[in-house]
Parts: C-alpha cells; sequence; structure tokens
C-alpha cells in the first residue's frame, strides 16, 4: 500500500492503494452496499499480494460502537476484491465524502499505473476490457472542507435542513450562520402567537333571484335523492314531485318539499355527507325563499350519489303503474363554489333526473400549514383550575404536548434552540403516566375522575416544559437556571419521588439521580453516603394546591379542600416534613481529582456541610437551592454536562469520569471537553459561570466538529429521523392566488405513534429517569428500521391514498412534484438524472457524488421503470407523481439519510 500523495493529470488524490488479484481467489464475501455509510469507518484490512481478507456485515443492521470513532482525516481508500459471476474483476473502496474516483492498473506492481477502462459506479470498479489481471491503484478526490463542515452544521444545528436552510447557508456561510443560530432570541419569529394561515376562497356575493328547473320521467321505485357532487353547499327550495308531465301541476308527492318544517329530519333521511344540512331563512334580501318562509341550506362535506350518500326521501307508497311519468321541480340559488359542483335531484333508477352546475370561485384552496399558536393556546389555557369533581371543558391529553413539540422542530427558524430543549427536557427527564398514577392515588386526594387527570399531569408537564423554553430564549441562561427550573418542579419531585419523603424517611431516589443524572454523572465524585445525606435536603419538598394568588409561594398554606376549592398544583415546602436536627455532610474528606488539574481545582475540597438547624421554619427550604448551587458549581458537572453536549453535537465515544486533563498530549475527545469546562468557568456577560450557548459555541468551533471526526459519525434518533423526513422536502408557497402551502407538514399527532415504533421514543413519558440515548446501537434494530422505513412510506403517500390513513398519518403530507416544479428549472421537470441529483442533494449532506452512484441508478431506473417493476417506462412529471413520491422514500430509507 502506497499512502503518499498521487497526482494523475489534473486531479488531485488524497492516497491510492494497489492489489494483486489472482483469478482464483475468488471466495471474498462482498460486504453489502446498504451497509457502506457503516463498514466504511471501520478499520478494513487491505489486501496485497495473495492474501485475500473475508469480511462479512449483514447489511445495515451489522453496527458498533467502533464504528463511528472519530477520524479527524479518514484513512486512505483500501481495497477489496472480489470476482463477478463471469469472473470479471470487482474492486470496492468506500471513502467517506468523496467527490470523485479514479482507479488505475498496471501488470506490474512498480507501474506505470494507466487509467483502467471500466465500470465505476460508486465506490465500486469491475473491470470490462478482458484484459490481464494485474495490479490497481484507487485515486480519490474528497470533498471540500467547506462542504464537510457545512454539512455538519446542516446537520447538527437542524433537526435536518429544509432546502431553504441549504441555500441560506449556501449564501452567508456556516460561520454566520452558526452565529444566528446562537442568538435565538434575535430570531424574529413567534409561533406561538402567530395566527395560522387560512386559504379561504374569496367571498362572492350570494345571488339574489331563485332559479326554477324541471326534468320529467319515471322511476324505479318511490325514491328521490338530492346530493352535490363534491364537498360545498347550495340553498335549495320548492322541492315538486308531481304525476305527468306538467311541472307543479297538481298534488305534492313529498312531504316538506317547502322546508317549512325546520325538522328537516321528520320527512328526509341525511346521509352523513350531508349531516351538516340545516333549514334557515333564505339569503336573498328580505329573506324571500323561492317559496314561504325556509329554505334548505344542503351542505355536503363529498361527493355524493344515492342510498346512504344523499338527502332521501321515500314518497308515496302508492303503485304507480309501470311506465308512470313524474315532473321533478325544484328552486335553488346559484351559490359559487370551490372547484367543480353539481346539484343533482333524481328519482330512482335515474329516469327523472335535474342536474345543475353550480358557478365556481376556482379550485380548491391547498390545505393551509399546521400552526404552532393553536396549540399553544390549547395548552396554555385548557389549563385553567378547575374544580375536580368536574370533567373541565378542555381537556388537554399528552399528545397535544408532544404534538408542540413537534410542530415547533419542524417550523421553528430558531432550530439549534429547538434542539437544545430537547436536550434539556430528555436531561432532566419526566414521565407523564406516573404524575397522572399519582393524582389517582395521592392519599385523602385522590381524583377519580380520568380526565381531570389526564388534564392535571399535562399541566405539571407543561409548565415544566415552558420554564424551560423561556430559560432557553435567554442568552445568560445558565445550567444552573435549569437546573433550578428542574428541583423546583412538581413533575419531578413526583416523579422521582422527593414527594413521598419524610424527615424520618428520607426517600433517595431523587438524591441518586440528581447527582447520576443530572449533575456529576455515575459514580464521578461521589459516593452512597452523600446520596442518603442529600436526601435529608429535599425533605419536606412536596406539591399542593394553592389559589391562584398564592401560585408562586411555595411558603403559602394549601387551599383548604382540594377537591373542591379552586386553584393549582405547584412547589409546596412543608415545614414538618423536613429534617431540620441532622447534619448534613457531602463529600466529606473529598477533594477534586488530580485527573482536572489545577485550572479546575484539583486538590481541593468540595465538602457541603448543612449544620443542625442552620436553616430553621420555612428557610430549611434554602438548604435545596444551595445545594443545587454548589453541584452546578463543580468541575465534576462541568465535564458530565459538557461530554452530553458532545456526545450530542459531534460523536456519541465522549467519555466523563476517566480523562486526565493534565496529560501533555490529550485526545481530541479530552481536549475538547477540557476547552468545554474552561468556557464553563468563565464567567459570561452577566458575570455568571455555567453559560450554555458559550459552551456550545466551544463545541462548533472545535475541529472535531468541523471536520470528519462529526461528519456522519451519528444515528438519528426516531424523532430526528422523522423531523428531518418533513423538513428535507418542505419549502413554503405563495401561489397566483395569493394561497399559502408548503410541499410537506405534520400536525405533530401523526408522528407520535411512529416514535413509539420505531424505537420506543415516547415524549414526555420515559418510565426510566436516564433520559433518550444519544447512541446509534439503541435504535438500530431489525424492528426499528422496518418502522422507520414504514412511517417514511406512510409521509410520502398522497394523502387521498387509502392507507393514509394508517396511524393517524393522514397530516403528515408531502408533495415532491410540487417540490421539483418550485426549485429546478423547467427544462429539468422531465429528467430523471437531474430530479435524482437535486433530491440526493438535499438528503444526503456532505456525502459528495462519488459513493452515491449505485443510489442515483437506482432511483434513476425507479423513475423509467412502469409500476409492474420491469417494463421500461419514460419518466413524465405530469402522470408519474406516484413513482417521485417512491423514489423519494427509497432515498430515504437507505442507510445515508439514518445519519447525521
Amino acid at each position: 500500500m502506497n499512502n503518499s500523495q498521487n497526482s494523475f493529470g489534473q486531479r488531485t488524490f488524497a492516497s491510492s492503494s494497489e492489489f494483486s488479484l489472482h483469478p482464483e481467489e475468488n471466495n471474498l464475501a462482498n460486504l453489502s452496499r446498504r451497509g457502506k455509510n457503516f463498514y466504511r469507518r471501520m478499520n478494513s484490512l487491505s489486501a496485497f499480494g495473495r492474501l485475500i481478507c473475508v469480511a462479512v456485515l449483514p447489511s445495515l443492521l451489522a453496527y458498533s460502537s467502533s464504528a463511528l470513532a472519530a477520524e479527524a482525516v479518514p484513512e486512505p481508500p483500501r481495497i477489496t476484491t472480489s470476482l463477478t459471476t463471469n469472473g470479471l474483476p470487482k474492486l470496492s473502496f468506500p471513502y467517506p465524502a468523496a467527490q470523485e474516483y479514479a482507479v488505475f492498473g498496471s501488470s506490474d506492481p512498480a507501474g506505470p499505473f494507466l487509467p483502467m477502462q471500466g465500470r465505476l459506479v460508486g465506490p465500486t470498479f469491475t473491470v470490462t476490457n478482458g484484459g490481464p489481471l494485474g495490479f490497481f491503484r484507487v485515486g480519490v478526490t474528497p470533498v471540500s472542507s467547506n462542504s464537510i463542515f457545512t454539512a455538519n452544521v446542516l446537520n447538527r444545528l437542524t433537526y435536518g435542513p429544509t432546502p431553504d436552510d441549504i441555500a441560506h447557508i449556501a449564501a452567508i456561510g456556516p460561520e454566520a450562520f452558526i452565529e444566528e443560530q446562537l442568538a435565538a432570541d434575535a430570531i424574529a419569529e413567534d409561533l406561538n402567537s402567530q395566527s395560522p394561515i387560512t386559504n379561504l376562497p374569496p367571498v362572492v356575493p350570494i345571488p339574489t333571484n331563485w332559479i326554477r328547473v324541471s326534468d320529467s320521467g319515471t322511476a324505479s321505485n318511490t325514491n328521490l335523492f338530492l346530493y352535490l357532487s363534491a364537498a360545498g353547499n347550495v340553498y335549495v327550495d320548492d322541492i315538486r314531485l308531481v304525476l305527468g308531465t306538467n311541472a307543479d301541476a297538481g298534488d305534492n308527492l313529498l312531504a316538506n318539499g317547502d322546508f317549512e318544517d325546520p325538522t328537516l329530519t321528520n320527512a328526509w333521511r341525511v346521509g352523513a355527507l350531508f349531516s351538516r344540512s340545516v333549514v334557515t331563512n333564505s339569503p336573498t334580501p328580505g329573506g324571500l325563499a323561492a317559496s314561504g318562509t325556509n329554505c334548505l341550506l344542503l351542505i355536503s362535506t363529498g361527493a355524493g350519489s344515492g342510498g346512504g350518500t344523499s338527502l332521501q326521501q321515500v314518497f308515496s307508497p302508492t303503485n304507480f303503474p309501470s311506465g308512470q311519468r313524474f315532473t321533478l321541480s325544484y328552486s335553488y340559488l346559484p351559490i359559487s363554489n370551490v372547484g367543480s359542483n353539481t346539484l343533482t335531484a333524481r328519482l330512482s333508477g335515474s329516469s327523472t333526473i335535474q342536474t345543475v352546475s353550480l358557478p365556481s370561485v376556482g379550485p380548491a384552496p391547498p390545505a393551509a400549514p399546521f400552526a404552532v399558536s393553536p396549540l399553544y393556546a390549547k395548552l396554555t389555557n385548557g389549563t385553567v383550575p378547575v374544580n375536580i369533581e368536574s370533567t373541565p371543558a378542555s381537556v388537554n391529553v399528552l399528545n397535544d404536548l408532544r404534538a408542540y413539540h413537534i410542530r415547533r422542530a419542524v417550523q421553528s427558524k430558531r432550530q439549534l434552540y429547538e434542539i437544545l430543549v430537547q436536550f434539556f427536557e430528555n436531561h432532566f427527564t419526566t414521565e407523564y403516566l406516573k404524575i397522572a398514577e399519582w393524582f389517582d392515588n395521592n392519599t385523602g386526594n385522590a381524583i377519580t375522575n380520568g380526565a381531570v387527570r389526564d388534564n392535571l399531569a399535562l399541566d405539571l408537564e407543561w409548565r415544566e416544559h415552558d420554564l424551560f423554553r423561556r430559560a432557553l430564549l435567554n442568552p445568560n441562561c445558565t445550567f444552573h437556571d435549569l437546573l433550578k427550573i428542574s428541583i423546583e418542579s412538581p413533575a419531578m419531585i413526583i416523579y422521582l419521588d422527593t414527594i413521598l419523603s419524610t424527615r424520618n424517611a428520607a426517600n433517595e431516589n431523587y438524591a441518586r439521580e440528581i447527582l447520576e443524572l443530572h449533575t456529576f454523572g455515575a459514580d464521578n465524585g461521589y459516593v452512597q453516603q452523600d446520596i442518603v445525606d442529600l436526601a435529608k435536603i429535599w425533605t419536606g419538598w412536596r406539591v399542593g394546591k394553592k389559589s391562584l394568588e398564592n401560585e408562586n409561594n411555595p411558603h403559602a398554606p394549601n387551599v383548604a379542600n382540594a377537591t373542591n376549592d379552586f386553584g393549582r398544583w405547584v412547589l409546596h415546602f412543608a415545614t414538618n416534613s423536613h429534617n431540620y436536627t441532622a447534619t448534613k455532610r457531602l463529600f466529606t474528606n473529598a477533594v477534586i481529582d488530580a485527573r482536572f488539574g489545577a485550572e479546575f481545582g484539583a486538590g481541593q475540597p468540595y465538602t457541603f456541610i448543612i449544620t443542625n438547624n442552620a436553616y430553621p421554619g420555612t428557610n430549611g427550604m434554602k438548604e435545596g437551592y444551595l445545594a443545587a448551587e454548589h453541584l452546578a458549581s463543580l468541575p465534576f458537572t462541568a465535564e458530565f454536562i459538557s461530554v452530553k453536549l458532545c456526545r450530542t453535537f459531534v460523536h456519541e465515544n465522549f467519555e466523563f469520569g476517566v480523562y486526565d486533563y493534565t496529560a501533555p498530549a490529550l485526545s481530541p475527545e479530552a481536549q475538547l471537553i477540557k476547552e468545554c469546562m474552561t468556557t464553563w468557568n468563565t464567567p459570561a456577560a452577566d458575570g455568571r459561570k455555567g453559560n450554555i450557548r458559550s459552551v456550545v459555541r466551544t463545541i462548533f468551533n472545535s475541529a472535531l466538529f468541523r471536520g470528519h471526526a462529526a461528519a456522519q459519525q451519528k444515528i438519528k434518533t426516531p424523532l430526528e429521523f422523522a423531523v428531518s423526513t418533513v423538513r428535507a422536502l418542505r419549502v413554503q408557497d405563495t401561489d397566483t392566488n395569493s394561497y399559502i402551502s408548503v410541499t410537506a407538514d405534520t400536525d405533530g399527532y401523526g408522528i407520535v405513534t411512529p416514535l413509539s415504533r420505531m424505537g420506543g421514543m415516547n415524549l414526555f413519558s420515559k418510565p426510566e429517569p436516564d433520559g433518550y440515548s444519544e447512541f446509534g446501537r439503541i435504535w438500530m434494530s431489525t424492528a426499528n428500521l422496518d418502522e422507520r422505513w414504514r412511517f417514511a412510506h406512510h409521509f410520502l403517500m398522497a394523502t387521498a391514498y387509502s392507507l393514509k390513513t394508517v396511524d393517524g398519518t393522514r397530516n403528515n403530507t408531502s408533495d415532491p412534484v410540487k417540490l421539483i416544479r418550485l426549485k429546478l428549472p423547467s427544462a429539468s421537470w422531465n429528467d430523471p438524472g437531474a430530479i435524482v441529483d437535486f433530491f440526493i442533494s438535499l438528503l444526503y449532506l456532505g456525502e459528495g457524488p462519488a459513493n452515491l452512484g449505485l443510489d442515483r441508478e437506482a432511483a434513476i431506473n425507479y423513475l423509467n421503470t412502469a409500476d409492474d417493476g420491469t417494463t421500461p417506462s419514460p419518466f413524465n412529471i405530469d402522470t408519474h407523481d406516484g413513482r417521485v413520491r417512491g423514489m423519494v422514500a427509497l432515498l430515504v430509507c437507505l442507510p445515508r439519510f439514518q445519519e447525521q
């Protein structure tokens, strides 16, 4: 193998590899192409001379943490070999983010090496000229470092970029994009209050004159049907059915044909499509109906026909002779409808039928984007104090909060902010179900109404979540600010059993988790006795129902009757439950580990002591605040939070509790954690330490973040996968009618079930207190991958497709053809290669075209093949919407899109 730099003509190659292939060496098992993006980072073995390395990787499912080891500069490409079925040499040489490959061959290992004739597709080359077997050399032109950096920024600072994000970062550069996202408060946006977009057709005045129509014919039985051909409405009056051929001459065979009886169902059978129809006054000036004072406003939600899909009346049961002639007449006001619509009145058998076309105001408006503000209003206003023995008028459920969180993740321009909200929500995780169960089992105040329990549990989860959001929007937000929100959260007090703690029996659950999961990290700077004493500090922290004027005063009394008195469940400090008598000694005789070095206080004691009765009465609550402040100030916490942030934004192979920051040559990972801790200890603009934005900026400024060490090193969580799928295809459009629509959208609810199926990512309700993992191996099982593919295919289905209703996904919408028309010049609309390249550029950021040849070929073939999967059929954008949808779903399901 030759690792030197090589130049072939005008092309510069990063490195090269050599291999001598012999005909008998045909037992190499090919690595699956679907696993290429995983195995290419493994330490692949080179083959030289007659030595063949046999490697088997079972598709995407072969995954290990070592596959994601960081590479600041990737190793040169290594050649693995096989023979095709007809005995021709086939070379594979995966290399991350390759712009171009070139293959050279020679019969002599000393050269000269000349360009080889063959089939080069992606990181594979098949010799096709039938020449002698010999030695091969591969060169690669890497993607530019700026492209890698840009891809890392878009993949980590957003939930996956939209097409507009890609254009925006191309215009301003990745550095400016980072600064924009770090200053979330400066990004003009208020999704919580923005009025929903409503695409309403123009208002057309209702005509003043009724139009009378009639038709004569026979009937197969005694049924009259009245319906519209599409969703819409029309005014109808004075429906008359008479014997003979003279309109309106003779007795009316219909009951309430003039609709003077306002109870429509007394004479008419109302099909489900027409259930909104009403008897009303005429809309004409003076309120004059065609007959009498009332008329029918016929309202349809879909296309009717007869039977149960119409307004139906069975008229006189008299046995009319065969061939009896009838005349049917009615009056209507031709009000304008959206799109094409017709009004039909007919007798059974359709021999007597009168159909009129209604005027149109134009095509149906596109569906407006789902808004965040209605959910925000529901979560905020739906949690008003209620009498807990009655069901509240507006019951919030957990899926409302989930949908709110998902809609913001999809729509917000403050993408980094949304990611940090999720990070700390997950870090300080609580469980909705356990909170609801506590309201059911609360001794003396059990709430038996399930709807009320749901509302109250959601209220606690929502208020905690909203406080995290508010804090993180502040540029001066510190970790201590977030920890304080968590310790005061009624949701946390219930979830980790502080509410069960008494002065004589302190529950250790929260004390253990605040050390292990929230601050220090497991077994990092504390022992069991520290948990025992820390638990005593939290005794007396409770949840109680208080009147509204006292809801922010933990020392105010609770309402007298929690069952009947109005109020809100909030933080309460019960002095009679707090342990004042014990001296709490934390970290006794402990000093900061030597591995931290002098910069972080190595050798200094970090003992924390609260003496007997130091804070009597209501002041006892101060112990918890002092403890939280102390924990937030220590290097153990700075290290642990920095490690978790680096796992989120760089790669998962960062550790806490092991790095020796005094070593002369630190690993890149240890060096970055040290830099984060230094930033943590540096006072920010407000003079406080632990500033979240400053620590995150340090990560973004690091070489690890900006290069291959971060590129494609992480597996998307189910939330990241689902949201990135929607965002990748989402642009907003305003058409010539001023209608606003998006090319991809979700109401949020339609993603809740898929998240659960993709690995049990049930937002706001994880039973275990450790939050959802950043480690890819947690999410990469066969079943979880199947569910990702299910989601992708459902998302790409047309909205009208019958299977779209599965899992409530009808409101996960996409229109990739519209996206093509908006973003590509019309000359490319029927060019499969241009279309595939466009979607690859959206979905596979930073990959480079050289590794995507096989994927590109498959996608182009899909567009050019009939639905039977074999017959060639040239692509046409006007008739092959389904092919585009299927092709994009294919690309979304490939391994590369699972990575970030």
